[in-house]
């Protein structure tokens, strides 16, 4: 009889799916590709601007550039606005630059044969990310 009811509660929740409330989307940033001829493949970043305020037409702001972006992304961009909106931070609004992994390993170890590890991965990140 257990068994029944089971099957029986498991149906229903088939049928009639549990749903949250409708949530509507965040964006916090926009999604951007390039070709690496330094690492021969196609790289992925994202990038967070500030919103500007009016008056503040053309401003610069600093650029934090961030590894490992799939994984911290979200989380940094919440410091940064939230650090550069506090009245005790002296944090300023910043871009934030994301760039994603696809190996990390290879990425991220230094290696004492070139071009294999961090050696190409550094310049693409100072030439290639930095430029476009």
């Amino acid at each position: 009889m257990k068994i029944l009811y089971i099957i029986l509660f498991i149906q229903i929740g088939w049928i009639f799916p549990l749903s949250a409330q409708k949530q509507d989307s965040i964006y916090i940033g926009t999604r951007h590709t390039l070709f690496s001829e330094i690492l021969n493949e196609e790289r992925k970043y994202w990038i967070y601007v500030p919103e500007t305020k009016a008056g503040e037409k053309g401003k610069a702001y600093p650029v934090l550039y961030l590894l490992d972006g799939d994984s911290f992304f979200h989380s940094v961009v919440g410091f940064t606005r939230f650090f550069s909106s506090s009245k005790t931070s002296n944090l300023p609004p910043c871009i934030v630059v994301a760039v994603l992994n696809t190996d990390r390993t290879r990425d991220f170890t230094p290696t004492a044969q070139p071009p294999a590890g961090m050696v190409p991965f550094v310049p693409m990140i100072s030439r290639q990310v930095v430029e476009s």
